[in-house]
């Protein structure tokens, strides 16, 4: 079956899609777009049995000390780039990595409630990033956001799903992503994009701090 598209329609259907944000930087950038699918991981949540304890914290602990082993790597890249004043960022989410309260309620999760390690992460991440949500001060009140970035990490590291690289775009374009960790600045700028989109974060974040720079 054949027919002919209406002129109206096919115009109309090239209008471009206006969106308003807040401005992280000063600055205009105009570049092709490239979308990074950044979907929110699914994870299983469900109770485990008493012999099983042992496991789910063993795994546990293997998911923070290799989330810990790949920010140090991108510590030591960072710190040999034109962005090595902000390392700091990177030694802020280390030590947030380290931190006891947050591992050890994790741990707890899984030995008292007995629940799998994918959701004692969630649910510890949960109770810390709404006691940041809380805090009147913007530039405090923003490090939630670097706890989202954390906990993806080690979920991702506990199922084993790479969170989609930033690396092999080709030639200059705008970044658009649900997010974009202060971790991946320094391979964007290696690519030479123009400019990142986000539907997450804000000026007093630490990717936008480091994208300034």
């Amino acid at each position: 079956m054949s027919g002919s598209v209406n002129p109206t329609e096919r115009t109309r259907s090239r209008e471009p899609i206006r969106f308003v944000g807040v401005g992280g930087s000063p600055g205009v950038a105009l570049g092709r777009a490239h979308v990074l699918d950044r979907r929110d991981l699914d994870i299983l949540e469900y109770d485990i049995d008493p012999e099983q304890v042992a496991e789910e914290r063993a795994r546990l602990a293997a998911a923070f000390a290799e989330s810990r082993r790949q920010l140090a790597e991108l510590r030591e890249g960072l710190s040999r780039e034109a962005l090595g004043d902000h390392v700091h960022i990177l030694d802020s989410h280390i030590l947030m990595l380290e931190d006891s309260s947050l591992v050890g309620a994790a741990e707890r999760l899984v030995a008292e409630e007995r629940i799998n390690a994918e959701w004692a992460v969630r649910r510890a991440f949960a109770t810390l990033r709404a006691q940041f949500e809380k805090i009147p001060d913007e530039y405090i009140r923003s490090r939630a956001q670097d706890l989202a970035y954390i906990e993806e990490r080690v979920l991702r590291n506990l199922m084993g799903q790479p969170r989609e690289r930033v690396t092999g775009l080709q030639g200059p374009v705008v970044v658009v992503a649900h997010d974009v960790a202060p971790s991946e600045i320094v391979a964007l700028k290696r690519a030479g994009v123009l400019a990142v989109v986000t539907e997450t974060g804000g000026p007093a974040t630490h990717t936008a701090i480091m994208a300034r720079s």
